[in-house]
């Protein structure tokens, strides 16, 4: 609306989904991933340090 002064359309809509999950969704999804990565890896750490 803002950029273009129109509403978007599903058609234009769908195609920027698309365009979105394409090309930076990949990039999200790793970032994700690796946020996982760390935080399973804390869980580890504090199973580790309950240890006798």
């Amino acid at each position: 609306m803002e950029e273009r002064d129109e509403e978007l359309g599903d058609l234009a809509a769908m195609l920027l989904m698309e365009f979105i999950l394409e090309k930076i969704g990949p990039e999200i999804y790793n970032e994700a991933v690796n946020d996982c990565i760390k935080a399973m890896g804390d869980k580890v750490e504090e199973l580790y340090a309950l240890e006798k």
